[in-house]
């Protein structure tokens, strides 16, 4: 039983060794990436997050991680995006996190941000971006009172996601 396991160990640590050049690579492009950022060079930021995620793509694919989408890096690809004036291409990556379904601490900003957007562009009912789990998420990470109804990416959540309800 033991060397069942032992093997099933070797195998997923050759695994890993022959995939470290990707891990590697994926790894500068982050670290280059935060250290943009950091400085507040927005456009190679993104630029790097971008690469990131292209190879980050290959290591998903090849089920290296048991994960799709590195949202970390979505996040902070959008947020240079949207630091560096790019503000369609912050939509994208905030559409990528959105479509994910991630939840979890500022991710309902991100929601409201796209909303924003959409109103904005005119495109109220951008539902494959913004579904309507999206805004029930919004909607129970914050309590009624909590929101800001007068806001308008929240007033576009409302008017335009909601069942027609006495507002």
């Amino acid at each position: 039983m033991n060397k069942g396991k032992d093997e099933k160990k070797r195998y997923m640590l050759l695994t890993l060794e022959n995939n470290q050049p990707l891990i590697d690579i994926y790894t500068g492009y982050n670290k280059d990436a935060a250290s943009f950022y950091n400085a507040g060079n927005y456009n190679d930021a993104l630029t790097n997050f971008k690469n990131a995620l292209a190879v980050f793509d290959l290591i998903a694919k090849r089920e290296i991680v048991p994960i799709k989408l590195d949202t970390t890096t979505t996040l902070y690809a959008g947020i240079s995006a949207e630091k560096a004036n790019k503000i369609d291409e912050a939509a994208t990556y905030y559409g990528k996190i959105a479509e994910a379904k991630a939840q979890g601490e500022g991710f309902v900003e991100i929601y409201k941000w796209l909303a924003d957007h959409y109103r904005r562009k005119g495109i109220l009912r951008k539902r494959s971006s913004l579904p309507r789990w999206g805004v029930k998420y919004i909607l129970k990470t914050h309590s009624g009172a909590a929101l800001n109804w007068k806001c308008s990416a929240t007033r576009v959540l409302k008017n335009n996601y909601l069942p027609n309800t006495n507002r």
